[in-house]
């Protein structure tokens, strides 16, 4: 019975850590706007393309998000998010949200990703 215990751990952890290669991008983007709301940077930026990273820079990648985590604190953080559209073909895709904060307002976003190496990464947020 331990046995069976064990197999079921092991596989509920290999599933979980396989959840990432196959999820879509509206999750990738999910996951983006939730490590932001949660002040999480380096978590954000795990879901950004390498192209897009090098293009601007670690460091002012990190300054922006902190800056966009701080603004939405002062908001009240994520009310709710809803995925508007996501729109795929082959490797690239579209996602559209809407994000409520938690003083009411409104804001629609649209996020082009790529597949790279098999996982959707963002290519540029907005």
């Amino acid at each position: 019975m331990t046995r069976r215990v064990v197999l079921f751990l092991i596989a509920g952890v290999l599933a979980a850590s396989a959840c990432r290669f196959i999820e879509g991008p509206a999750a990738t983007v999910k996951r983006f706007q939730t490590a932001i709301d949660r002040g999480d940077v380096d978590a954000a930026i795990e879901c950004l393309s390498t192209k897009f990273v090098q293009q601007l820079g670690v460091e002012k990648i990190r300054a922006g998000l902190q800056e966009a985590a701080m603004k939405l604190k002062r908001k009240g953080g994520v009310k709710s998010l809803r995925v508007d559209r996501e729109d795929v073909v082959g490797d690239i895709a579209e996602v559209v949200t809407t994000v409520t904060t938690g003083n009411g307002e409104t804001d629609s976003d649209t996020f082009k990703l790529a597949r790279e190496n098999g996982v959707w990464k963002i290519q540029s947020p907005k």
